[in-house]
């Protein structure tokens, strides 16, 4: 036997896009010859029914991880957590042993190959990515000159709000060893200087490097004393005096985001947190003006009004002859966002065609689930000041007692 692996994915590579496996054998003339692959997910100890091939018309095998290790994948938003957050089981080590099967003086028998792993995580990306695909379009990786995050985040944040910097880095010890915070006045005087160590920097495991923080306003006020060194001014970090702050990456200063707090909307604002292709969940505030509306289906039967009273047929006009005989109401929003840039509203497609989108109103219960209705999204045109108009359902139906 002599199973050589031409090919595999490569760490990390986006769960929801082709996995492929190329593999070869020296034996494939041997009778009722198959490939054996035995998937294992590493993350979990869980191990895939064993996967039978037959050779492609060139003797190899030619496979696709994907149908298998999307089953496992899962996404993750820090909802009301606060400081460094692992994004639990949103990236995992699958493990794959390509064998071969074929009949020795008649019985079929299993040689095992060699095991060999790799990395996903809980991304679908465009195809653009993916022909060549390399982990420096998604991964950080200190010793490459662009940095890379996986969430932009707004400039603006606002009161008991949340948005994330999410980060997946590479399998390096000390990627990403800290955020500073730096809070300013109205004036733009310096107030306070905040660090926030990640736990988990000096392990170099991915199940350790893909992290989330909320460094909006809500996530910023909420962390606890333990988490924050203060350089400067005094704890906590967000008092009724800031009025912005920037966020620098604590390993070589750069800026990552200025935010600036907006105190007082004219309208109410509705915030949404939606999974991004990179596996994020990027933020986009809608602070203009909201339309709230209901639909209804309803089920009934009729009824006749005529009833037999001392063997008199009657009409009772009080008798109700339309029975209903229940109620379903889809609540509807309509949101308008700030004005957008064009590069704004690039990134704001993936709102578009999220398969998750959390309704955030700024309180401490979970998020709502919304979907967009829309079926179509401009990401450019010539209008020169534009913004987003979102239509969106509720994910859940209310229903009403029968009548």
């Amino acid at each position: 036997m002599a199973i050589t692996i031409q090919s595999s994915p490569t760490s990390p590579t986006p769960a929801y896009n082709e996995n492929w496996v190329v593999a070869t054998s020296n034996q494939t003339i041997q009778p009722n010859f198959y490939y054996t692959i035995v998937l294992t997910d590493v993350t979990g100890s869980y191990v895939f029914d064993t996967i039978k091939v037959k050779p492609d018309p060139n003797n190899k095998l030619v496979m696709d991880l994907q149908a298998y290790v999307q089953l496992l994948m899962v996404n993750y938003i820090p909802v009301n957590l606060y400081g460094w957050q692992k994004c639990t089981n949103a990236t995992r080590k699958f493990r794959f042993n390509v064998g071969e099967t074929y009949d020795v003086l008649g019985t079929p028998t299993y040689f095992v190959g060699v095991d060999k792993d790799y990395i996903t995580w809980n991304a679908g990306v465009d195809k653009q990515y993916i022909a060549p695909y390399s982990p420096n379009y998604f991964c950080y990786d200190s010793s490459i000159p662009n940095l890379i995050y996986l969430t932009l985040l707004p400039s603006k944040t606002y009161k008991d709000r949340s948005q994330y910097l999410y980060v997946l880095c590479q399998e390096n010890i000390g990627e990403l060893n800290k955020i500073d915070i730096f809070t300013y006045d109205a004036a733009g005087s310096l107030l306070g200087n905040y660090s926030i160590n990640r736990p988990d920097a000096g392990t170099g495991l991915f199940s350790d490097n893909y992290v989330a923080i909320d460094v909006g306003y809500k996530g910023l006020l909420g962390i606890t004393a333990p988490f924050v060194t203060v350089n400067s001014g005094t704890y906590p970090i967000i008092t009724s005096n800031v009025a912005s702050y920037v966020i620098k990456n604590g390993d070589t200063n750069d800026v990552i985001k200025t935010i600036t707090i907006e105190c007082n909307p004219k309208f109410e604002v509705y915030t949404l947190h939606y999974l991004k292709a990179n596996g994020s969940y990027e933020t986009l505030h809608c602070n203009l003006a909201a339309t709230l509306s209901s639909s209804k289906t309803t089920t009934s039967f009729k009824k006749s009004g005529w009833s037999l009273i001392s063997n008199v047929m009657t009409l009772d006009p009080a008798l109700n002859s339309e029975k209903i005989q229940s109620v379903t109401i889809q609540d509807k929003l309509q949101l308008n966002s700030d004005w957008l840039t064009d590069a704004e509203f690039a990134l704001h497609k993936d709102l578009f065609t999220s398969t998750d989108v959390r309704l955030d109103i700024g309180n401490t219960t979970t998020y709502k689930g919304v979907k967009v209705t829309q079926t179509s999204y401009t990401t450019k045109n010539t209008d020169r000041l534009r913004n987003y108009q979102i239509d969106l359902d509720y994910t859940h139906q209310n229903f009403r007692q029968r009548g």
